[in-house]
């Protein structure tokens, strides 16, 4: 899915364009595919925002030359491939990973998880540990501490609607609650948590996205306008961390 250090954005296109009219007959019933590379495109999309602002991309624990995406919560991540973002900002190498279907250590509590499609956390920064607490079984549990979570992004193959919408608040709150307010400390510039969803908004869900954008660091995004990201002359919510 890579050539070099650059993602092909287009190419991943023409792949969804490719299977939709290649599975015309069987789109009823394999919805949740679709979701898939809904997904994956949204994950290419936030890698692609870092390569726009001259980052390093570098795609890791490749399958010969065949990129593995992690669709689902299962599985470990030592299994699948991931994009490592690097960019010397002074005299730091800034590192960061980004993951896909990544469970996560909530922020108020130990012990309890859950997993966002799309997480961008520091690098290295995964724990693996067999707690009985969660797991009955001697069967490793791989996490990362919220603290180590720069930002994160849910991709919904839905039309928007209003409980959807504040269920993302949720878990902002429970994994990033101080981007529960309008702005954050100056810092180096990440996407702000986002919930993309593919379908096109109406006037309620237009009102729900303006507000919840207008009162905190977030961003909703519909009909999948994230493939437009150009940095800071984009119309979505940067956050600096």
């Amino acid at each position: 899915m890579s050539d070099g250090n650059r993602i092909n954005i287009k190419l991943i296109k023409d792949d969804i364009r490719k299977f939709l009219k290649t599975n015309k007959a069987v789109i009823g019933s394999y919805s949740k595919r679709i979701s898939d590379i809904f997904e994956i495109s949204v994950y290419n999309s936030i890698v692609r925002y870092y390569q726009d602002n001259n980052y390093t991309v570098i795609p890791k624990n490749l399958y010969g030359n065949v990129f593995k995406y992690k669709l689902s919560p299962n599985g470990y991540p030592s299994n699948f491939s991931f994009f490592e973002v690097e960019k010397k900002i002074g005299k730091k190498v800034m590192s960061y990973e980004v993951r896909h279907n990544l469970t996560v250590e909530s922020f108020h509590s130990t012990g309890i998880y859950m997993t966002p499609d799309i997480s961008v956390i520091k690098k290295g920064s995964i724990v693996t540990t067999t707690p009985l607490t969660v797991s009955k079984t001697l069967r490793a549990i791989n996490f990362v501490k919220s603290s180590d979570v720069i930002s994160f992004y849910e991709a919904k193959n839905f039309v928007p609607f209003p409980e959807l919408i504040f269920n993302f608040i949720g878990i902002v709150n429970e994994l990033i609650p101080k981007c529960l307010k309008k702005t954050s400390s100056n810092g180096i510039e990440h996407i702000a948590p986002s919930i993309v969803i593919s379908g096109k908004g109406n006037d309620h869900t237009d009102n729900i996205k303006k507000a919840l954008e207008t009162r905190y660091c977030i961003n909703c995004i519909y009909n999948n306008s994230i493939k437009t990201i150009k940095g800071r002359k984009s119309t979505v919510k940067i956050m600096v961390k």
